[in-house]
C-alpha cells in the first residue's frame, strides 16, 4: 500500500461525525468500463483505434478496429471476423466466379451485426458484404454493375449500380438497405436501394418534398424493425424533412412542441425505434435541441443536467423503450438517467480526448455504448476504445466491487455484491488517485446535503468527491 493510499484511508476517521448520511440519489448515474480497450489483444489483433460499432437485439456488438500498421479489421464475440488482406470463401459463388476473394479496404465507420450474428460491411470497391456466422463464408449482397428493378415507391423502373456508400443496414432476413448511385432517366442519380430493388431516388418526391442524396454519414439512414426506412432529405434551396419513402415525419415550417415554424438542425443523424418514433436534432427558439417525434423535448443546449451544461447535440439514439441518449460537440454523453460522461473525464485512468461522432448506440436495457479516443498526461494519443455505460439505478452508491475482488481480472472486480466494506473503499481510492471518472460523486463545493449539486457528478474528481464517498462509506448504505 502506498503512502498516499494509507493517508487517504486514515482521512476516513476525520469524517466520522458526518456518518449517517445516505442519499437516495446516486452520485453517478452510470458505471463506465471498456468493452474494447486501447492496446487490447483480441484474437491476435492488437487494437489501436476503434472506428465503428453496432448492436443487435441480443446486445452483442460488432466493432471495426485498426492496429499500429493501420490495418483494419472487424471484431465481434471476441474474435476477428474480417480483416483487410485476408482471403475468404464466397458462400454463393456463381459458375465462373472465383470461390475465394481477398478483402480490400472498407468503410470502417459503418459496420452491422444482426440477430443471428451475421456481420455486414461496405467496401471501397462498392460491395455490400455479409459475413455469415454459421460457416464463416461471405456473401456479396450487391456490387457495382448489379441491375435492380424499381419498386412501388419510385419512378425509377430499373437501375445499374455504380457506387455504394457507407449508410447501410443489414437486415435479419439476409438482405440489406443501402445508399447508392445508379443510372436514372436523366443520368446518374442517388437513391436508396435494397437487395430487392430501388426504393426511392432523387427523381422522386414525398409529400411535396424533393428527395435528396442521403448524407454519407453512417447514421443518415435508419430502418425500423418493421422495415420502414427513415432518412433526412435536404435538397439545396429547399426545406429539410425527415421522411419515409411514402410519408413526411417532420419538416421545416411545421408546428412542434407549441413552436411554430420549426427548423430542423443541420444534422443528418436520424434514429428511429421499432414503434416508428424518431429522435433528432432541431432548433427551438434559436437553441439546438434533441426531440422525439412523439412530442417530447429531451434536452436543449445550454440547460444543466447533473451539474453539466449541455453542449450542442451531435449523435442521437432512441431505443425500443423510447429512451433517448445523445452526445455533444463538447465531448459529452447523456443518457435517460442523466450525465454519462463530461468533457475531460477519465475512464479507468485514461484521459478522454474526443467522443467520436456517429458512434453512440443504446440497448433496450439502457446500456450505452460509444467510441472515444484517449491521450496520456502529455496529450499524446494513446488509442481509441469502445466504452460501455451501465445504469446504476437502485444500487447503493458506495457498493462498487465484490468483497475479495481487489485486483483487475479477479471474479467480481468492479461488480457490486450488496456488501459495503474495505474492498469498496480500496476500489474507490484507486480510481480517485488516478482521477478516474468512476470517482466523480459530487459537484465541486457541494459537500453537504441540500447544497446545489450535492451527490451529483460534475466531471471533476477532487477532494470533495473523496469526502462525499467516505461519508457514505462510513454510513454503510443500506
Amino acid at each position: 500500500m502506498t503512502d498516499s493510499t494509507r493517508s487517504l484511508i486514515t482521512a476516513a476517521a476525520v469524517l466520522t461525525s458526518l456518518a449517517g448520511l445516505c442519499p437516495e440519489s446516486l452520485g453517478q448515474a452510470y458505471d463506465l468500463e471498456f468493452a474494447v480497450r486501447p492496446g487490447e489483444v483480441i484474437d491476435g489483433f492488437t487494437v489501436r483505434g476503434v472506428n465503428g460499432v453496432w448492436l443487435n437485439d441480443g446486445d452483442a456488438f460488432v466493432v471495426s478496429v485498426s492496429d499500429e500498421d493501420r490495418t483494419d479489421a472487424v471484431i465481434t464475440r471476441g474474435r476477428v471476423v474480417a480483416r483487410v488482406g485476408q482471403t475468404y470463401s464466397l458462400g454463393s459463388a456463381s459458375p465462373g466466379v472465383p470461390a475465394t476473394f481477398v478483402l480490400g479496404t472498407f468503410w470502417t465507420g459503418s459496420v452491422q451485426i444482426v440477430n443471428n450474428g451475421d456481420v455486414g460491411i461496405v467496401t471501397f470497391a462498392n460491395e455490400v458484404l455479409r459475413f455469415n456466422a454459421i460457416d464463416d463464408t461471405v456473401d456479396v449482397l450487391a456490387e457495382a454493375g448489379t441491375v435492380l428493378s424499381g419498386g412501388p415507391t419510385t419512378t425509377v423502373s430499373s437501375a445499374t449500380l455504380d457506387r455504394i456508400e457507407r449508410p447501410f443496414r443489414l437486415m435479419d432476413d439476409g438482405s440489406a438497405v443501402f445508399s447508392a448511385r445508379f443510372d436514372g432517366p436523366g443520368g446518374p442519380v442517388w437513391g436508396i436501394c435494397s437487395t430487392d430493388g430501388v426504393i426511392i431516388s432523387e427523381s422522386d418526391t414525398v409529400g411535396g418534398f424533393p428527395v435528396s442524396r442521403v448524407s454519407p454519414s453512417a447514421m443518415a439512414l435508419n430502418v425500423a424493425a418493421d422495415g420502414t426506412i427513415f432518412f433526412m432529405t435536404s435538397p439545396p434551396g429547399s426545406d429539410r424533412a425527415v421522411i419515409t419513402p411514402s410519408s413526411v415525419v417532420l419538416a421545416d415550417g411545421q408546428t412542434f412542441l407549441g413552436i411554430s415554424d420549426l427548423e430542423l438542425a443541420n444534422s443528418d443523424v436520424v434514429s428511429a425505434n421499432s414503434e416508428g418514433v424518431v429522435a433528432l436534432e432541431v432548433r427551438l427558439g434559436g437553441a439546438r435541441a434533441v426531440v422525439a417525434t412523439d412530442g417530447r423535448l429531451i434536452a436543449t443546449a445550454g440547460e444543466m443536467i447533473d451539474g453539466a451544461v449541455v453542449g450542442d447535440p451531435e449523435d442521437i439514439w432512441i431505443n425500443d423503450q423510447g429512451d433517448v441518449s445523445f452526445s455533444t460537440l463538447e465531448n459529452q454523453v447523456f443518457g435517460p438517467d442523466g450525465l454519462v460522461l463530461d468533457a475531460g473525464a477519465r475512464i479507468d485512468g485514461l484521459q478522454v480526448d474526443l467522443v467520436q461522432a456517429t458512434t453512440l448506440r443504446m440497448t433496450n436495457d439502457g446500456e450505452i455504448y460509444f467510441i472515444a479516443s484517449f491521450v496520456d498526461d502529455l496529450g499524446e494519443f494513446i488509442g481509441g476504445g469502445l466504452i460501455r455505460a451501465t445504469p446504476r439505478a437502485g444500487q447503493c452508491s458506495v457498493d462498487i466491487t465484490t468483497s475479495g475482488a481487489t485486483l483487475s481480472g479477479q471474479p467480481g472486480f468492479g461488480i457490486p455484491d450488496g456488501n459495503v466494506d474495505l474492498d469498496d473503499l480500496g476500489f474507490f481510492l484507486n480510481s480517485w488517485l488516478t482521477g478516474d471518472i468512476e470517482a466523480d460523486y459530487t459537484t465541486t463545493g457541494a459537500t453537504l446535503p441540500g447544497q446545489p449539486g450535492f451527490g451529483v457528478a460534475d466531471g471533476n474528481v477532487d477532494l470533495d468527491d473523496l469526502g462525499y464517498f467516505l461519508t457514505q462509506w462510513l454510513a454503510g448504505c443500506p
